[in-house]
């Protein structure tokens, strides 16, 4: 029977609309509820099994909203549900996270990337300029540190049935660098970095920069040493000469210290091109010890170039702040001046000195690492997320000493006059240039790595502390986020304040150090007495080194 428009049919209808926002609001609470475990007090969760298994589950979180909306391409778009393929379309983020789930020892998600490996096409590509640098570190990297692990330490995670696919990581990584051998036809043999897939031709602007040159050496050598052929590792030896002599004979006034970028056609540094640790330019110097840590023999010369960096970093690059000359900063250079910046990518820093420390005994360069990472830990402190921003400038100490004159640098700059207003310049030391995250490792890199030569718990404790802020100010969508600015007042799980973007490296690193972090002594972590079984690639992928692999 119909009920005529009464207030009796006006309450119906006012029931009905009150159990439909209800169950909305109750369905959409517990598509929340399935992940709220991962937002927890950091202070509340001590031992270190338990601390591992809320990043393991980060970890699935963000695998699952990959897999579900992005696989099989490259990067996932968490707040849109989308993917973009930046990464030439090969599923960067299948393959760059491998290492990280063997180490978590998550069956599904090393079965996964296991099952989709031996099927890619690198003939296939969804744009046309290859990046020979980032498809290295990401595709090679990882699927040679695949197998060296499911070769060794993680063999319990092969299956019979997934034997072969095991062997078609090295298969993979030979037809990879096959196809990307072509960037090396400049004409001094210098790697390109970039390559056109459709007619082969190499392309550049005319330079190439030193990261993107020695950050081939280890994947391609260890290549070499795997499969026989010495081809891989002349490609990237003969790029590397213009760095091992150089032209000019010094490049910078900085002993051991070298510009950013070089001339490909010439192979000459570009003098007037900036130089230090920070994007592009930091990686050499990591090359230089890992190197040397993976074949001491063939890289010995290699060690002596870093030793020789260290110090000079130390000596001419650390920098301390006006308001805050506890904090050690690693200025860059141009020419015969220092610019008072820092970006977080070059972050790892501390985790190079410590690394070097470590193998080489000499305890100034643990130390100085050790300083770093406190200022690391700083920088995050003093934002209200506690996540660091990518990239920051100081007014240096030497302006109140006379050491510094430049007026321009003894004063915080209009632009962030604000941050100085507001007070948060003379409390942070520092103040924000660009206030993204965009879920960079580097910190807990570094924190890793001064945990296993230290042993002391304090840094397992900060890592904890730093990776639950990320998960509890990046968890959106169906994954986890960038941020828009670290020091803004943002609310917990929205959409707003974040940007739509979730690089491989996210799972590759930031899990996976927080991760391992709080596992024991294995022979795949690194050694307090520096005698190393394995080395960590630029992307965190672990590789046997060389006295080691035949056993």
């Amino acid at each position: 029977m119909l009920l005529p428009f009464s207030v009796d049919r006006l309450r119906l209808l006012e029931v009905a609309v009150f159990l439909g926002v209800a169950y909305f609001f109750l369905h959409f609470s517990r598509i929340n509820d399935d992940t709220s475990g991962l937002i927890v007090d950091a202070g509340t969760i001590e031992l270190p099994e338990e601390r591992r298994a809320l990043i393991r589950e980060a970890f699935r979180y963000g695998w699952e909203g990959y897999l579900t909306n992005a696989f099989p391409h490259d990067t996932l778009s968490p707040l849109s549900n989308t993917h973009t393929d930046d990464r030439s379309g090969w599923g960067a983020t299948a393959v760059d996270a491998l290492t990280a789930a063997i180490l978590m020892e998550i069956p599904e998600a090393v079965g996964t990337s296991l099952n989709y490996i031996p099927r890619i096409n690198w003939n296939i590509v969804s744009y046309e300029g290859m990046a020979i640098f980032g498809s290295t570190i990401r595709y090679m990297g990882a699927m040679l540190s695949a197998y060296d692990l499911l070769t060794t330490t993680h063999k319990h995670l092969v299956s019979e049935e997934s034997t072969a696919k095991v062997e078609a990581l090295l298969t993979q990584s030979q037809a990879l660098a096959d196809a990307l051998s072509p960037s090396f036809g400049t004409v001094r043999g210098i790697n390109s970095n970039f390559l056109n897939w459709t007619s082969g031709a190499v392309t550049w602007n005319g330079f190439n920069d030193i990261t993107a040159i020695s950050g081939l050496v280890l994947e391609w050598t260890r290549l070499s040493d795997m499969t026989g052929n010495r081809e891989y590792a002349d490609l990237v030896a003969r790029s590397m000469e213009p760095i091992l002599d150089p032209e000019p004979q010094h490049p910078s006034i900085y002993p051991g210290l070298y510009p950013k970028r070089l001339d490909l056609d010439t192979g000459v540094f570009n003098v007037n091109d900036t130089g230090g640790w920070s994007h592009a330019g930091g990686g050499l110097y990591e090359m230089f010890l890992k190197l040397s840590i993976y074949d001491l023999e063939r890289f010995g010369s290699y060690r002596t170039k870093w030793i020789e960096a260290a110090d000079s970093t130390m000596k001419n690059l650390a920098s301390h702040p006006r308001h805050r000359p506890d904090l050690t900063f690693l200025a860059d250079f141009q020419e015969n001046v220092l610019l008072y910046q820092q970006d977080s990518s070059g972050m790892f820093a501390a985790a190079s000195f410590i690394l070097g420390g470590t193998v080489t005994g000499k305890k100034r360069f643990i130390n100085f690492g050790l300083q770093l990472v406190n200022t690391y830990v700083e920088i995050y402190d003093a934002t209200r997320t506690g996540i660091g921003p990518e990239s920051i400038g100081w007014v240096p100490v030497t302006c109140d000493t006379g050491e510094e004159t430049r007026e321009e640098v003894c004063q915080v700059p209009d632009s962030f006059g604000d941050q100085e207003d507001s007070g948060f310049v003379e409390r942070a030391g520092y103040y924000i240039t660009n206030p993204n995250y965009l879920l960079r490792p580097e910190v807990l890199e570094s924190l890793y790595y001064a945990y296993r030569a230290t042993k002391d718990e304090a840094y397992r404790d900060l890592s904890w502390k730093i990776v639950n802020n990320i998960i509890k100010w990046c968890k959106a969508g169906s994954a986890f986020a960038e941020l828009e600015d670290v020091n803004a007042k943002i609310k917990i799980g929205s959409s707003k304040g974040r940007r739509d973007w979730m690089s491989s490296y996210v799972l590759t690193e930031v899990f996976m150090y927080a991760y391992i972090i709080h596992l024991d002594d294995a022979p795949w972590q690194l050694r307090s007495d520096g005698n190393m079984e394995w080395i960590f690639s630029t992307q965190a992928h672990p590789l046997k080194v060389k006295k080691t692999q035949e056993q």
